[in-house]
């Protein structure tokens, strides 16, 4: 597609934006994580084939309280290192 470049000023507007955005969140992250100490968690596991040939899987962390992501990890077979010769 032969698209021009968004604008500048949008794109200054949006960066502000998602900083504010990210501090207050970041904030509200820090008090809930000194209000609770130990928390119930919910953890799972999905794959994108059955059984023991699929490459690509996430598993979530959840807490049964308030119902809020804690944790997400994202597994892949796929390398993606710059040299190969130094990974196991």
């Amino acid at each position: 597609m032969n698209l021009p470049p968004p604008s500048t000023k949008f794109i200054n507007t949006s960066l502000q934006g998602a900083k504010e955005t990210c501090k207050v969140s970041m904030a509200k992250a820090v008090h809930m994580k000194q209000l609770m100490k130990m928390t119930d968690v919910a953890v799972e596991g999905s794959s994108q084939k059955r059984g023991f040939s699929s490459k690509n899987d996430v598993v979530t962390v959840t807490s049964v309280e308030t119902g809020k992501v804690i944790d997400v990890e994202m597994l892949s077979k796929h390398c993606v290192c710059p040299s190969k010769i130094n990974h196991p």
